[in-house]
């Protein structure tokens, strides 16, 4: 009785799988999943009425391949008589019109994220060169954690996703950068729990409360004068007897005497 029982079971999932893997798609399906923007092209009523005049188009059903073929557009000129054939679909010119006003859509978009991504690098470049040092060792350090050499922390938190944020950030005071510092020390250990060489974040983050620009390379701690020299001009703007901030200045001890005790190992 238990093997009639699991011999039942498998054949129930089997049936499920292939009535699962059989799931048949519509040109209205499609259409419905489209971006809203595809409409502006001045070619798509055009392809709508192709669609709209033909119950043949209308009563089609195929399956997730080419459904997934139409819809990333993938399919060029020159190929459409192969599938076609592949895949039982009628010669009718809504296809030929649809993958050209999808492409063109997809060509617009890349092109704007083109735009976008080159804006954002610009402005990037154009922050100052002492903030975009730190901004560039805070990548490093998480090539360093990463298996990959990847950034996914540093471009969550750090690298702007936005024309607006890159020019935010040149607007930014040192409160705001330290927010993003801190931010990005947090995601890194969630991010890497594991890893020692986050030790090294700590450092850079001292650096950057003392404004100790790192040197081109690997980082390495500025040297005990310039740490001692940096504190002491610091610590007289931000103490709280002369109007300062409390918690920015406990950031300046802690950072002082962080640099100090890597200095002396």
């Amino acid at each position: 009785m238990p093997e009639d029982l699991n011999y039942a079971t498998m054949l129930g999932s089997m049936a499920r799988k292939r009535r699962s893997t059989s799931k048949r798609y519509s040109l209205s399906l499609l259409l419905a999943k489209q971006p809203k923007s595809l409409a502006k092209h001045p070619m798509y009523l055009r392809m709508l009425q192709f669609y709209g005049f033909s119950p043949r188009l209308k009563s089609l059903r195929f399956n997730r391949r080419c459904y997934s073929l139409l819809d990333r557009a993938v399919i060029a000129p020159e190929n459409l008589e192969n599938f076609y054939r592949t895949y039982r679909l009628p010669k009718d010119p809504f296809f030929p019109l649809f993958f050209m006003v999808k492409r063109e859509y997809q060509e617009h978009r890349a092109e704007l994220k083109r735009r976008r991504e080159s804006y954002i690098l610009k402005r990037v470049r154009e922050l100052d060169s002492q903030i975009l040092r730190f901004l560039r060792y805070l990548g490093k350090i998480e090539q360093k954690l990463n298996a990959a050499g990847r950034t996914p922390v540093w471009e969550k938190t750090v690298y702007p996703d936005s024309k607006k944020k890159a020019d935010e950030y040149h607007l930014y005071n040192m409160d705001q950068w330290i927010q993003v510092f801190t931010s990005f020390g947090e995601e890194l250990k969630t991010r890497y729990p594991h890893k020692t060489g986050s030790a090294n974040w700590h450092q850079v983050f001292a650096a950057f409360i003392l404004e100790c620009p790192p040197e081109k390379g690997d980082f390495r701690p500025p040297d005990a004068a310039l740490v001692r020299r940096q504190y002491r001009r610091l610590s007289k703007l931000h103490h709280p007897d002369s109007g300062g901030n409390p918690e920015r200045f406990c950031q300046l001890k802690q950072a002082r005497d962080l640099l100090s005790d890597s200095a002396k190992q």
